[in-house]
């Protein structure tokens, strides 16, 4: 017998892990072509996507404005929540 050349579906951690890897890989190449166009002074989308190869739709899919792509590049530093929880306005309810 012949067997079906469909692929049998992927259990979803697995293609999770797959999409998170990419997300990351995607993430890295752009925030090394983002860095290097803002030193050379010219930040585009259409930049950006020729130094990384990858498309331009998506590339502003997930980053809709210039400042969003210099973001990719150097996040702006998170803040760290209070260590001293603020009191709840009718006493010791959560």
């Amino acid at each position: 017998m012949r067997r079906s050349a469909r692929r049998s579906p992927e259990r979803p951690e697995v293609l999770a892990g797959r999409r998170s890897r990419r997300t990351e890989r995607q993430a890295l190449l752009v925030a090394a072509a983002v860095d290097a166009l803002l030193r050379e002074g010219r930040l585009t989308h259409e930049d950006v996507a020729g130094r990384t190869g990858l498309p331009l739709g998506r590339l502003r899919w997930a980053y809709p404005t210039t400042g969003d792509l210099a973001l990719a590049a150097h996040p702006a530093p998170r803040t760290t929540p209070s260590t001293t929880p603020t009191p709840h306005p009718r006493g010791d309810h959560p």
